[in-house]
């Protein structure tokens, strides 16, 4: 049994991903306009999918984000453009992941 764990734990296994986290000594103002305390943070790129088929080109999809972090909290600011938004369920709450979205994990 042990092993078997082992085994599938090992098939469902990511890469582990680590990347540096510039920190603001001053809190963020959640409203949309991007403050200058971003200007230390580095843009990542979003490679990952997770479902369908991959974009064809940036017109298609293109994404990034950056994080800022203070003693308090974690900021995350996102770029995304996706020519045709997915969005088929009503309730938003309801399966949202099944359409598209932004998901973050820690």
């Amino acid at each position: 049994m042990k092993k078997t764990l082992l085994a599938f734990s090992l098939l469902f296994a990511q890469p582990l991903m680590a990347i540096d986290v510039s920190h603001t000594p001053t809190a963020i103002t959640i409203d949309g306009v991007s403050e200058s305390a971003w200007n230390s943070a580095t843009w990542h790129s979003m490679p990952h999918l997770m479902d369908g088929t991959l974009p064809s080109s940036d017109v298609d999809f293109k994404g990034r984000y950056r994080l800022l972090w203070d003693e308090n909290y974690l900021y995350l600011q996102a770029d995304i453009s996706d020519d045709v938004l997915i969005d088929t369920h009503p309730d938003p709450t309801d399966k949202y992941w099944d359409d598209d979205a932004l998901e973050v994990f820690i």
